[in-house]
């Protein structure tokens, strides 16, 4: 007999459910029982796998009888009870500020590296003074050292915020330092 499905190859099995002749390419083995299935009555499971009804409805039944899985968030308690947590921390002030002053710190070192770096050429022939844009990162630096200071949140990390506005100074005064060098400035 030919399958019933591409009706071209021979058969060699038949469907568990239906009964039709079924050949090697068009049928479907279950990967629980191994019993053929034609493409109407294959179940696909989320891994792509394929089953009969029969071990599809098991499944079914063995997935309902198992408790809920947890869920992935964590679950803070408050004493206004069970709150949802953020699933990420924003970063420390004291972290920022490192960062900023760290970058501000290399971009003003750069400048007396490179004096050429100390204009920059907009259309129009004219020049803006790069340290004034390399001071932007020190003080904001100096911004998030103050409010990693002054906030009660992060007092254990408190020292990291004054490093940070040390760095930070330091970076400022390089790039004002930088602006007063320029023999463009003028």
């Amino acid at each position: 007999m030919d399958c019933a499905v591409c009706e071209k190859k021979p058969s060699v099995g038949f469907c568990v459910e239906c009964k039709v002749h079924l050949c090697a390419d068009c049928g479907f083995a279950c990967e629980t029982c191994g019993k053929l299935v034609c493409p109407e009555h294959i179940f696909e499971t989320d891994t792509y796998g394929v089953l009969c009804v029969e071990c599809a409805v098991d499944r079914d039944a063995r997935r309902a009888s198992r408790p809920p899985r947890r869920r992935r968030r964590r679950r803070k308690e408050s004493a206004d009870g069970p709150e949802e947590s953020r699933t990420f921390d924003p970063l420390p002030p004291w972290q920022l500020a490192n960062v900023n002053a760290c970058l501000g710190a290399m971009a003003a070192a750069m400048l007396f590296i490179f004096p050429g770096l100390r204009r920059l050429p907009l259309p129009g022939g004219i020049l803006v003074p790069t340290p004034f844009i390399v001071a932007v990162l020190p003080v904001s630096a100096l911004a998030w050292t103050l409010v990693g200071a002054l906030g009660k949140k992060h007092a254990k990390e408190r020292r990291w915020c004054y490093v940070a506005g040390a760095v930070a100074l330091g970076a400022l005064v390089l790039s004002i330092l930088a602006y007063w060098r320029d023999p463009l400035r003028g």
